[in-house]
């Protein structure tokens, strides 16, 4: 029998040293409930890659989250643990340093896109989710393109310059272009010559 209850208190000691003590004015709790900003138990539990059942004891038993599991609710939020565990004000937003020749395991990959759509309008998640749906990856990976980010970049009179290209005939294009070549030309010798 005194064996049993040593074995508790040692279980009990170790689930304590992986927790976080509650003494502070807003609960673990109430900063979770504020990280969910509308999205269903389910919705969350994904895009934190924790189980509904996990999750569900933070609300309902008040269990409290071990530090691995904090530590995963903040990357995938975005805030520090620091907030997340005892309410500390960040002076700057959290943004992981990441060195993009190291490969993410596949699971930190997903929390950051199940993040990335949970913070969409629901309108928007649903168009994309039809894009991707009717383009797949063929459509994401073109944004990687070098080119397509210059697009995306342009603004204004040169965007909207850019959209109307789309219309022309290829003859028409090629004219414009040899146009602006021939100008860039003249500029150039001029700012040489001057």
């Amino acid at each position: 029998m005194n064996h049993m209850v040593n074995r508790k208190e040692r279980s009990t000691e170790k689930e304590s040293d992986f927790s976080f003590p509650v003494f502070q004015k807003e609960s673990i709790k109430e900063r979770l409930a504020m990280l969910m900003r509308g999205r269903s138990k389910t919705a969350v539990a994904k895009a934190w890659g924790l189980p509904f059942s996990t999750l569900n004891n933070y609300f309902e038993k008040d269990a409290t989250p071990s530090l691995q599991v904090a530590s995963q609710i903040a990357f995938a939020e975005g805030v520090s643990i620091d907030w997340l565990v005892f309410g500390k004000e960040d002076i700057e937003p959290i943004s992981p340093k990441i060195d993009e020749n190291v490969q993410l395991p596949l699971d930190i990959t997903l929390q950051r896109l199940l993040a990335i759509l949970s913070a969409l309008e629901a309108s928007e998640a649903e168009r994309l989710s039809k894009i991707l749906a009717l383009n797949g990856a063929k459509y994401l990976s073109r944004l990687l393109e070098p080119e397509n980010q210059e697009l995306i970049q342009l603004e204004g009179r040169k965007r909207a310059a850019a959209l109307l290209l789309d219309h022309l005939s290829d003859e028409r294009v090629r004219e414009i272009l040899a146009e602006i070549e021939s100008d860039k030309l003249s500029s150039s010798l001029e700012s040489k010559a001057g």
